[in-house]
């Protein structure tokens, strides 16, 4: 039976205090390593970390690196990001790289920081990375597989091509003349009027799109529940440049600008500054591939297996939430929509659903009226003052904080 401490015993008996322990990473060598991820974006305020926003992906991502110790903190683990997606937009294919803790005493990638502790020791094995980061994630980031990348490999400067996809309904949308548009795109052009201008940093607006396309996804389902997807590949990409491209390309599907209206944008000369359109929303925007050269991938069957367990998860909520509404939809009787009682609103209807298909495309771009008679071309739509790119450097250069006036090349920014 325990004995009752006395009252004098008390004060001299030690309390037993747990001292947490300190992590020492100085016991470990690190290893530079290339991380591939994917996400959904909808519910996140983008890709990057930013001052007064704590719900983004690296924020998760670096949390989950410091929790499991693999870094001590993200200033100082030569940290490169492939995309800075914005918010809304999600990605299959993005990539990072870091200075990580490791297992190893020699390969690829590995900085020695100790004696050589792992002497005599057989089969020594990587830390599992994917499993242990994984483990402090939510289902809507995944690290699909790691590799370890030379030291000098940078996720952004490295990149050969960064590919990214548009979702969108097919609507009352000529997906022909799109295509069409979207071929003036192919090659090397000054795309200024396709993107966001940022005060803070000069850009050359030169872009070369490697390739770009348009196809709808099942040609075996109703217009009215039809989707498309726009496949758009370059080097790099400047702010908002894919949203831009696309609502324009949005504006020609509906009828409401013709093809050579990306001839006007693209001449620099003819159309000195963006005239005010609006961007496509990012919610169907995806960063679906990057290229890296000599790259080797490492995963397992059981990892894989996960991702795909975890994502069907997802899948499946969502896809209850998708039948529900198309149960909905289908209770409602197109047949007692009188035309002429809205024929003021000028609605395109799907000819066997009979449901109205032309506001589908308000959901990707505002600027898509259902009013034609209100539409203004962009070619008529008055220029701000101000607003070009040159009146831009020379009203930074008049508040003397203009300190670079050479281009810079950007990586993907959308």
């Amino acid at each position: 039976m325990k004995r009752k401490l006395s009252t004098d015993e008390q004060m001299i008996e030690p309390t037993a205090k747990k001292t947490k322990k300190i992590f020492d990473f100085s016991l470990y060598n690190l290893r530079h390593v290339a991380f591939k991820i994917a996400y959904l974006g909808q519910n996140y305020s983008g890709f990057a970390i930013q001052p007064h926003e704590k719900n983004t992906i690296e924020e998760e991502l670096f949390r989950a690196f410091i929790e499991c110790k693999l870094i001590s903190s993200r200033t100082t683990c030569n940290y490169s990001r492939c995309g800075r997606t914005d918010k809304g937009v999600s990605a299959v294919g993005q990539v990072i790289a870091l200075h990580v803790r490791s297992n190893l005493r020699e390969g690829l990638g590995i900085i020695p920081r100790i004696e050589n502790t792992t002497e005599g020791v057989e089969d020594r094995v990587e830390l599992p990375y994917v499993r242990m980061l994984q483990a402090k994630l939510p289902d809507e980031i995944q690290i699909l597989s790691w590799a370890p990348v030379p030291i000098d490999f940078s996720a952004r400067f490295s990149c050969l091509f960064r590919s990214y996809k548009y979702y969108f309904p097919k609507g009352n949308f000529d997906i022909e003349k799109m295509q069409e548009a979207a071929l003036k795109f192919e090659g090397e052009h000054d795309f200024r009027n396709f993107c966001k201008l940022d005060n803070a940093t000069l850009r050359d607006f030169n872009r070369h799109i490697h390739k770009i396309s348009i196809r709808t996804l099942d040609s075996n389902s109703q217009n009215v529940f039809k989707f498309c997807e726009l496949n758009i590949t370059a080097k790099s990409f400047l702010w908002h440049q894919v949203r831009y491209m696309m609502g324009v390309l949005t504006l020609v599907g509906q009828g409401r600008e013709s093809p050579d209206v990306i001839d006007y944008l693209l001449d620099v000369e003819a159309c000195k500054a963006k005239p005010n359109y609006s961007p496509a929303t990012p919610d169907g925007l995806i960063l679906y591939d990057s290229g890296f050269e000599d790259i080797n991938w490492v995963d397992s069957s059981l990892h894989i297996s996960c991702i795909i367990i975890r994502l069907q998860r997802l899948w499946v909520k969502k896809s209850i939430e998708e039948c529900m509404l198309r149960g909905i939809i289908d209770s409602i009787d197109p047949s007692k929509i009188k035309e002429e009682e809205i024929k003021h609103f000028n609605l395109s209807f799907d000819p066997v659903t009979k449901f109205p298909i032309s506001t589908l495309a308000n959901e990707i771009n505002s600027d898509i009226s259902s009013n034609r008679s209100k539409y203004t071309l962009l070619k008529d739509r008055p220029i701000l003052k101000g607003t070009s790119f040159e009146e831009r450097v020379d009203r930074i250069k008049k508040r003397g904080k203009l300190k670079n006036t050479i281009p810079q090349q950007t990586s993907s920014n959308d």
